[in-house]
């Protein structure tokens, strides 16, 4: 997992927020991603429950510094290691933040961003993507989701969807995005 700490701006009610040490909790991911991560899937539900104010839209985010989270403590003083919040949880039935981590984790972009649809449908669609596209099934857009079976996430990200032809490479960082001649955008 990553701590990403941020600073910037969002707007509420038409005001424009300022924020700085913002700490993020994301699941790894290419260096390349931490920001669009960060925006994109992290800092809305963050922010609103950090701030307790609803955030309209992200006017700026800088990233100020990314380290590896470090493993909180149980009551005895062990050492627990930090894993996405979707892991060990029934695939049907996570909820946004959950969903996001699952995006980030094994890199299913076409998880809808958090409140972009409705919850329901933002499950159908992490469902279909992850069966697809990580444990090797063939769902199409029609499937039953009620009749589907319910699973538990693993918590290792066995096997990520290969994107744009050096994926693979990015994504245990011996390559940046783009790097690859087959690369397309």
């Amino acid at each position: 997992m990553l701590e990403v700490t941020c600073s910037g701006a969002y707007r509420n009610n038409g005001n424009l927020e300022d924020f700085t040490d913002l700490k993020l909790l994301m699941p790894d991911c290419p260096e390349e991603w931490v920001k669009s991560n960060a925006i994109n899937r992290c800092f809305v539900m963050a922010a609103e429950k950090e701030f307790k104010k609803r955030v309209d839209s992200v006017h700026s985010l800088y990233v100020d510094k990314v380290e590896k989270a470090k493993p909180k403590k149980d009551k005895s003083g062990k050492e627990i290691e930090l894993l996405p919040s979707c892991c060990g949880k029934k695939i049907k039935s996570l909820n946004w933040e959950e969903l996001q981590d699952l995006a980030m984790m094994f890199c299913l972009r076409a998880i809808p961003l958090y409140k972009s649809c409705d919850l329901r449908s933002a499950r159908v669609i992490a469902y279909r993507e992850y069966v697809n596209k990580i444990a090797g099934g063939e769902l199409g857009d029609d499937y039953n989701f009620a009749a589907a079976a319910d699973f538990d996430v693993p918590e290792v990200a066995i096997k990520t969807v290969a994107i744009n032809g050096n994926a693979d490479k990015v994504l245990t960082g011996n390559d940046v995005i783009g790097d690859d001649d087959t690369h397309t955008a």
